[in-house]
């Protein structure tokens, strides 16, 4: 049911790492207009709590941005309480005065969410109102509503239908919460074709001896990470790192053509083998700006096909990058492949609590 995954606990977290928050609350100071709905237009006070963790659809980790009593107050609770979403990827405290009211929503569309909100109310009184309701997602029943008291924590699924009810008349205080969400850690994703291309380079003799002609393990690999940060095909990042095998002056083994040329064309294929075979001695710099391709050793004509230009610039700029954060792919007059990026990030519209 769920009702038995909504958990409720009194005086739980210390009461001077809450004291230490609320001065940091009011030291940052409550903003009007944050929304508990992007539904509706109407508004109540907030205070965000680090930089990224503002927008609604943040995924990343923020736990670095916190001040410390706030991540704090996060590390009393989660391993014991909810050890299966440890990555923390927004905070903030909402504040609601007589005529704020908050909407129903859902914090999160994915069911391995949570919700922590913790009650920052001293003292609170049933009159006034405030509570949070928590509803049932087949039949829209509240199946919990629980008041504001303070140093209250209750915890439930992100995905679960809630709304932080707005104070009564008579109420003489801001109805203050800080609210935690929550995901589980990320499966470590593991690249078998980068792990396979780093064992082939070995293989063929490429090392971390830098020269004026041949290119590091570390550099070519870089290279395969910029081009797969940008969803360009398998052969493109492929030939991305394999290029370095090729070049004139590479420190390749003996068995090169015997063993290696035909391990590549096995594991990458030939359309990875060929375009490695173009980026290692193609002139970039004339095809970006005369449009013709040409051997930067012998001068040599050479043939493209007909997605090579997009390629070659694609390639061009992801050799030359030395962090992958700062990469954007080149325009080339073509369109490039989709980026692999988030939106940006922008104040967030449904601060909720």
């Amino acid at each position: 049911m769920e009702q038995d995954a909504i958990e409720v606990y009194d005086d739980l977290v210390g009461e001077n790492l809450i004291n230490d928050a609320l001065a940091v609350i009011s030291r940052i100071g409550f903003r009007y207009g944050w929304r508990s709905s992007n539904q509706v237009s109407f508004s109540h006070w907030n205070v965000a709590l680090s930089r990224t963790g503002t927008n609604s659809g943040n995924r990343k980790d923020i736990r670095k941005e916190l001040p410390p009593v706030i991540l704090n107050i996060w590390e009393s609770f989660q391993p014991t309480l909810i050890p299966k979403t440890p990555v923390l990827i927004r905070t903030y405290s909402n504040g609601y005065t007589y005529g704020n009211d908050g909407y129903i929503h859902q914090d999160s569309q994915d069911p391995e969410d949570m919700t922590a909100i913790l009650f920052l109310n001293k003292v609170w009184n049933a009159n006034w109102a405030g509570e949070t309701a928590i509803f049932d997602s087949s039949t829209g029943e509240i199946i919990r509503s629980v008041l504001p008291k303070w140093r209250r924590l209750l915890i439930f699924p992100a995905n679960m239908h809630h709304v932080g009810r707005g104070v009564s008349r008579i109420c003489p205080h801001l109805r203050n919460v800080l609210v935690f969400k929550a995901r589980p850690e990320e499966p470590i994703q593991v690249d078998n074709s980068r792990i396979a291309l780093e064992k082939l380079l070995l293989d063929a003799g490429i090392d971390n001896v830098p020269t004026s002609d041949a290119k590091t393990l570390d550099q070519l690999l870089k290279t395969y990470d910029n081009l797969k940060h940008w969803n360009c095909s398998h052969p493109v990042c492929f030939a991305g790192a394999l290029y370095g095998v090729y070049l004139p002056n590479a420190a390749l083994k003996a068995s090169f053509s015997d063993e290696i040329r035909p391990r590549i064309l096995n594991l990458f294929g030939t359309e990875a083998d060929r375009l490695a075979t173009l980026f290692a001695v193609v002139d970039t710099k004339k095809v970006a700006s005369e449009g013709i391709a040409i051997n930067k050793y012998d001068g040599s004509a050479l043939s493209l096909e007909p997605n090579d230009k997009q390629y070659l610039m694609l390639f061009g700029t992801a050799s030359l990058l030395d962090n992958l954060q700062q990469s954007a792919p080149p325009d080339a007059n073509q369109k490039a492949p989709p980026e692999n990026t988030p939106p940006d990030e922008k104040e967030s519209e449904d601060a909720r609590g």
